[in-house]
Order: C-alpha cells, then sequence, then structure tokens
C-alpha cells in the first residue's frame, strides 16, 4: 500500500513546492495513477501466465476500475 501511494505523494510534494495549478496537478495525478494501475495490472497478468494481450486487457480493466471509482468519488462529493 505505501509504495503505490508514494508516487502520488511525491507528485503532491512536488506542486506545493512549484506552485502548480490545482487543475494541472489534479489531472496529472489522475492520468499518472491510471498509468500504474494498468501497468502494474499488465505486468502482474504477464507474471502469472496470460498470453499478451490477456494481460493488456487485464491492465485495461484495472484501469478502468481506478478511473471509475475517481469518477464515483467525484460525483459524491
Amino acid at each position: 500500500m505505501a509504495a503505490a501511494c508514494l508516487p502520488t505523494v511525491l507528485l503532491l510534494v512536488l506542486a506545493g513546492l512549484g506552485d502548480w495549478p490545482e487543475p494541472v496537478t489534479t489531472a496529472t495525478g489522475l492520468g499518472m495513477n491510471t498509468l500504474i494501475l494498468f501497468a502494474w495490472g499488465a505486468r502482474t497478468a504477464l507474471s502469472v501466465g496470460y498470453r499478451r494481450t490477456s494481460a493488456l486487457l487485464a491492465g485495461a480493466g484495472d484501469a478502468a476500475i481506478g478511473v471509475l471509482i475517481a469518477l464515483a468519488n467525484a460525483v459524491l462529493k
């Protein structure tokens, strides 16, 4: 869990130090987290024996779930 949040924490620290505008920081964070979910999902699927196409689909599914969670969070707030 800690390793999964480190890229986002680093982004937020850099945004605070660089006085980045909130929309840019939010979009960058969401994009970065979506790419990380995709990469980790695909890599994990490959490591357990999925073929390349199936692994990419698994990564895309993980990324889609992450985006849906972010959207649901935005709607609920």
